[in-house]
């Protein structure tokens, strides 16, 4: 019961007591067990109080030890009285006094009707009362069943499995925790991959390279009625597919995958390719375009690319969000290439999106930030588009940048076709991860050109045509592993020239699998090399 209705209560009957000869009798007659000149202290009193709520527990002419004195009584009988005359109390008052007494007294707990269902306890609370609800149960009267996989807590393809209110993640084998987000990474056994696969460890977890007839997670699945082309190189990274001695490709479909005889032998060179000990470049050609004006390490160190490394990537920023929501190439001052789908999304109107350059972070807001900023005048759609079609778009921006050792042009292909095996690199803020999440740092990875074949097999079963590939460049990791991601959209490949260091725009992000590492499925590139007349065309009208 309330504090405050508790003592209203108690002022209630000591009121009564000020009214004279009649005010013991009525107080014995509003509680059983309370009769004149005695009081019964297992009973309540005053609503629901016991003695040890409220120091007083019956006031009669008979003061009990332990509880209020005689001169304590008398005293605040005195106090009452003259309260009585200070606020001309009247009979009436009265009678209205100890009406209010009884009906308090007369209250009902709240939870006498056991509100609480499926073993819940009852609390009261002041007026009202509170559910503690066991183990599996909610809502105010314990009603509603909880559902913990209702909410999907298992993650990275864990399956969720719920008994009495709790849930157990039955986690894909690369993953353990109670929700499957811990990868594990030291898993790789003789054990693991089968039939004398090799056990690789990836970002993504584990990956097992098979022998030549066998396929599966592990290797576990022996392919029939085929023979392995030959690889395509003699060292390094190759492609080669396997071949069906069959007719029926239903029964065996033609597959590309990673091959390597043996390593490349080390050259000595003035300047080496990116990346490579056994190719040589010069460094030659126009210096307009292509030529980071920051030296570079010959090697990648881990896929987090250093500053002024990429000088013509920039990044199509919502203003509001802060979000990168696709990559794009700077070619000169004041245009910039991207894919259309970029630019026809609804909500990826000119109005919400800045185009950011001169930075691999995405803090610009930084003050150390190298960053310039513009919003866009112009935005131009390849007049054949359609997705994944022609999938091409121009960007004119409103304010021309300023070129700097961070911010510098790439060069258009000029009509150099990129040759299967070749290494180029993607590059963008959603990368090199097999979940596609936002990166606070630009990242790049090395991706393999493929024969055209490769991504019309690997895309054959989502409804892409084989006229879709006529303009596409195929490259990525078939083996599985680090790949580009959805969101690195309109992002450029960058190729190196085959008679230079020079580096040129060779090919648009379009499309890939929806899982970056998926094995097996490269990434679809637009051929620049196919649009570079329209391209220049539009840049020289506008």
């Amino acid at each position: 019961m309330d504090t405050y209705v508790a003592r209203g209560i108690v002022l209630v009957s000591l009121f009564l007591v000020a009214l004279g000869d009649q005010n013991e009798e009525l107080l014995c007659k509003a509680r059983p067990g309370c009769h004149l000149a005695k009081c019964d202290p297992s009973q309540t009193v005053f609503g629901g109080l016991n003695k040890n709520e409220y120091p007083i527990t019956c006031v009669t002419s008979t003061v009990r030890q332990g509880e209020v004195t005689r001169a304590e009584y008398d005293e605040l009988k005195i106090e009452l009285l003259t309260l009585k005359a200070e606020l001309d109390i009247t009979k009436a008052d009265m009678a209205d006094l100890r009406r209010i007494n009884l009906e308090l007294t007369a209250e009902k707990h709240p939870c006498e009707s056991k509100p609480c269902k499926n073993g819940g306890v009852c609390v009261r609370f002041t007026k009202d009362y509170v559910c503690n609800c066991k183990h599996g149960y909610t809502g105010r009267n314990c009603e509603t069943v909880i559902q913990p996989c209702d909410s999907k807590p298992c993650l990275n393809g864990g399956t969720c499995v719920q008994f009495s209110g709790l849930f157990v993640c039955n986690c894909d084998p690369k993953y353990t925790g109670k929700t499957c987000d811990s990868l594990i990474r030291d898993r790789c056994s003789s054990l693991y991959c089968q039939n004398g696969g090799t056990c690789v460890e990836t970002n993504s977890g584990l990956r097992c390279e098979c022998k030549p007839g066998f396929q599966g997670v592990r290797c576990e699945t022996a392919i029939q009625g085929f023979e392995w082309s030959t690889c395509s190189r003699t060292c390094g990274r190759g492609t080669r597919y396997r071949r069906c001695r069959t007719d029926d490709t239903r029964k065996c479909e033609r597959r590309y995958e990673d091959c390597k005889v043996r390593e490349c032998p080390p050259v000595s060179c003035a300047t080496y390719r990116y990346g490579s000990a056994s190719e040589c470049c010069t460094v030659s050609g126009s210096t307009t375009c292509g030529i980071p004006q920051i030296p570079q390490d010959r090697f990648s160190d881990g896929t987090i690319s250093s500053d002024g490394q990429w000088p013509w990537q920039v990044a199509m920023r919502n203003k509001k969000e802060g979000t990168v929501v696709c990559g794009g190439t700077l070619v000169s001052s004041k245009w910039v290439v991207t894919a259309g789908h970029c630019a026809e999304h609804a909500r990826f109107t000119p109005t919400e999106i800045e185009i950011v350059a001169g930075t691999n972070k995405l803090d610009v807001q930084n003050p150390f930030s190298r960053a310039q900023i513009s919003g866009i005048e112009k935005m131009i759609l390849h007049p054949t588009y359609k997705f994944p079609v022609d999938d091409v778009a121009l960007l004119k921006l409103s304010r021309q940048f300023k070129y700097t050792s961070y911010v510098q042009p790439i060069c258009f292909p000029n009509g150099e076709v990129v040759t299967n095996d070749v290494i180029c690199y993607a590059a963008g803020w959603r990368a090199a991860s097999a979940t596609p999440r936002q990166s606070n740092d630009l990242l790049h990875v090395g991706l393999r050109t493929l024969p055209i074949d490769a991504c019309i097999q690997g895309f054959k079963n989502t409804g892409f045509a084989p006229s879709v590939m006529e303009k596409v460049l195929c490259a990525g990791i078939l083996a599985g592993g680090e790949d580009t991601c959805i969101g690195s959209g309109g992002s450029p490949l960058m190729c190196q020239r085959k008679n230079s260091c020079q580096w040129y725009f060779a090919a648009i992000e379009a499309f890939g699998p929806r899982q970056c590492d998926i094995g097996y499925i490269p990434t679809g590139f637009m051929d620049v090399v196919k649009y570079e007349q329209w391209i220049k065309e539009q840049m020289n009208k506008n």
